[in-house]
């Protein structure tokens, strides 16, 4: 991606965000260049902040419940929104005033807020007695680990049988089990958590770009899935689109979907990990069990890496964020800046997939209480909708419920979209329609 020139960037229009991200810039946008942003941006002195605190949890690194990985990496940054939503109960709150230093010098740069009688928190308090009764469920890692296994078996045969046409139904099979995995990425560590690595992509990069950017921070400047497409995908609503975008975005959308994971390998080979070797054991099963020569192996894995990330884009990107009808940096913004809110508000379900549990692992569902509560394994936050219902009726809260289609077809409109909704959210009675 080209370096962006702005010498007076666009401020947002939530007044919190009162500082430019740093991150956006210049580019190319990376999880590396993101985190040292957030350096800049935060306020929290090298340590670790949350809300207006300090804290040193260097001595708690190698004890933290969810690993080492996600203080190492936000150490010098604001975890506010992090804290609050990947901790259920209260108990890491209660250990928290042992690794207090000082108050932050700096205001928060952030769009929400946590007030103990908002939304967010009050629909936290009720949900926790119903996560804590309500049982795992197996039937997550049993689907994830038959998609991985099919997709194993689908590569073998494309070997095999030397089909194309098997290579790219494979590399499908590689994108859904990649979305299911993301389910076990916001976990502790675990085992499964690597299938995303299996799938051509960096667990560790993803964990900043998707969890702790994106997860926190939907379709507002701090985004980092809306600045790292910058300028092939434009999500925000601003005059200056050019005319492709505007009236021909799933063409650039289709041109460009293909190359997001194959173009991120020299960022990948700079940082080598271990985990990002796995995706080379389909490439090893094609030889070894598909008994493909590695002159017609080779061309077919490089295939199925770039049907895999064409898939992968267009099933996210199109799940469920972005619709002319739902907020994006640029409209005018909700007056309550709740935590949860912000989350609805960027956020649609697909009320076609019902409780459907195979739609809901492969196609982000049931996604606005996954926002809320990410470190809960999907096939468990249905136990919330009673609960969710009655949190949003008592605050007069409407969520809107929408179709796969409907978001497909709105997330192209998006990106040719040019004005900006004038109406803040909780003005809009459905997708396509407001009230007068």
């Amino acid at each position: 991606m080209a370096p962006r020139e702005e010498s007076s960037p666009p401020a947002s229009s939530i007044p919190l965000i009162w500082k430019y991200p740093s991150h956006r810039k210049a580019g190319p946008v990376t999880a590396d260049s993101y985190m040292d942003s957030r350096r800049d941006d935060d306020g929290a002195e090298g340590l670790w902040r949350i809300h207006d605190g300090l804290y040193d949890l260097t001595k708690f690194i190698k004890r933290h419940p969810g690993g080492e990985h996600w203080l190492l990496v936000t150490k010098g940054t604001d975890i506010t929104e992090a804290f609050e939503c990947h901790h259920v109960t209260s108990r890491a709150a209660d250990l928290l005033p042992k690794f207090y230093v000082r108050d932050a010098q700096q205001r928060r740069n952030s769009p929400y807020t946590f007030h103990e009688d908002g939304f967010w928190r009050t629909f936290k308090r009720r949900a926790e007695p119903i996560l804590q009764r309500t049982p795992e469920t197996y039937f997550s890692r049993a689907f994830n680990d038959s998609l991985v296994a099919a997709a194993f078996g689908t590569a073998i045969a494309a070997a095999f049988f030397h089909s194309y046409l098997l290579a790219t139904v494979a590399a499908l099979i590689v994108s859904v089990s990649a979305i299911c995995a993301h389910n076990f990425t916001h976990m502790r560590n675990n085992w499964r958590m690597y299938y995303m690595s299996l799938s051509w992509m960096s667990l560790s990069d993803w964990r900043v770009t998707h969890i702790l950017s994106h997860h926190q921070y939907p379709n507002t400047l701090m985004d980092i899935e809306i600045s790292m497409h910058e300028p092939m995908l434009l999500y925000l609503p601003t005059a200056d689109k050019p005319l492709i975008h505007r009236v021909s975005s799933w063409v650039v959308f289709t041109l460009y979907a293909g190359f997001v994971l194959p173009m991120d390998l020299p960022n990948r080979l700079k940082k080598f990990r271990p985990e990002d070797a796995l995706p080379l054991l389909y490439l090893l099963a094609m030889v070894l069990v598909g008994g493909a020569p590695l002159t017609q192996a080779v061309p077919m894995w490089l295939y199925m890496w770039a049907a895999h990330s064409f898939f992968f884009h267009y099933l996210g990107l199109t799940g469920a964020h972005h619709h002319p009808d739902i907020f994006h940096d640029g409209d005018a913004p909700r007056e309550d800046r709740d935590f949860g809110l912000g989350q609805l508000d960027a956020t649609r379900d697909r009320f076609d997939y019902g409780s459907n549990p195979f739609l809901v692992l492969s196609r982000y569902g049931d996604h606005a209480l996954h926002h809320l509560f990410p470190t809960v394994d999907h096939c468990r936050l249905r136990a919330l909708y009673p609960v969710f219902t009655e949190t949003l009726k008592e605050f007069g809260i409407e969520y809107r419920f929408t179709t796969a289609w409907e978001l497909f077809k709105g997330s192209f409109r998006q990106m040719g979209r040019t004005r900006p909704n004038t109406r803040a959210p909780g003005r809009v009675i459905a997708l396509g329609h407001t009230e007068d």
